[in-house]
C-alpha cells in the first residue's frame, strides 16, 4: 500500500488566525511607538535648551559679558519669530542685546568694549513637528544671561524670563515639557503644570 507523503503548510483557518492575533498586536503597539518616540524628541531638544541655556549661563559668569539665547533661523542672527527655527547663543560684547558679527575673538579674551559678538552656539536643525514657545508671550525670542548668573527675558524691555515651552503638533500636554528658571537662572527641565497648553 502506497501512503501518501506529508503535505507541510497552513490551513486557511491557522492563516488567518494569525493575521487577526498580529492586527490586534499592532493595534495596542502602535500608539505606544508612537508616543514613546513623540516623547523623546520632546526630552532630547529641552535637554538641549537646557544645556544651551547652562552653558551661556556659565559663560555669562566665567567672562563676566552678557550672553544671550535668541530664536534663529539657519541663516544668522536673531532673526526667527519663534524658537522652532532654531536658536543661537552670542556673548553680547556690545551690550546691544543684537547680534552683530565682523570679526572672530577669542572669548575667553573677550573684553566688554568689543564692538562685534561672538557667537558659542547655533543649533537649527528642530523638528518640523515641534512647537516651542514662551508661555506668557508668543512674541519673546530672546533671553539674556548677565554676569551676575541671573536670567532676563525680553519683551520690549529686559524682565523676568518666563518658561519656555516644548510641546509637539499633537499638543498632547502630557508629553510637554518645559524649561523653566530658578531665580538664580539656573535652567531645569519640567512637566507642565494644571493650567499649562501648548501652543
Amino acid at each position: 500500500m502506497r501512503r501518501e507523503p506529508l503535505r507541510k503548510g497552513f490551513t486557511l483557518i491557522e492563516l488567518v488566525v494569525v493575521i487577526a492575533i498580529a492586527a490586534i498586536l499592532l493595534a495596542v503597539a502602535v500608539p505606544s511607538i508612537m508616543s514613546f518616540v513623540q516623547s523623546n524628541r520632546i526630552a532630547a531638544i529641552s535637554n538641549d535648551l537646557q544645556q544651551t541655556f547652562l552653558s551661556a549661563r556659565n559663560n555669562a559668569v566665567r567672562t563676566g559679558v552678557p550672553v544671550v539665547v535668541c530664536a534663529s533661523s539657519s541663516n544668522g542672527g536673531c532673526n526667527a519669530s519663534s524658537f522652532n527655527a532654531g536658536w543661537v547663543a552670542f556673548a553680547d560684547l556690545n551690550r546691544n542685546g543684537a547680534l552683530l558679527i565682523a570679526s572672530s575673538t577669542n572669548f575667553g579674551n573677550a573684553v566688554a568694549s568689543g564692538t562685534t559678538d561672538l557667537v558659542v552656539l547655533r543649533r537649527s536643525d528642530v523638528n518640523a513637528n515641534l512647537r516651542l514657545s514662551v508661555s506668557t508671550a508668543s512674541s519673546v525670542t530672546s533671553y539674556r544671561y548677565l554676569p551676575t548668573g541671573r536670567a532676563e527675558m525680553y519683551n520690549g524691555t529686559w524682565g523676568a524670563p518666563a518658561s519656555l515651552l516644548v510641546c509637539d503638533s499633537s499638543s498632547n500636554t502630557s508629553l510637554a515639557k518645559k524649561i523653566v528658571f530658578t531665580s538664580s537662572g539656573r535652567p531645569y527641565v519640567s512637566a507642565l503644570d494644571v493650567g499649562d497648553a501648548c501652543p
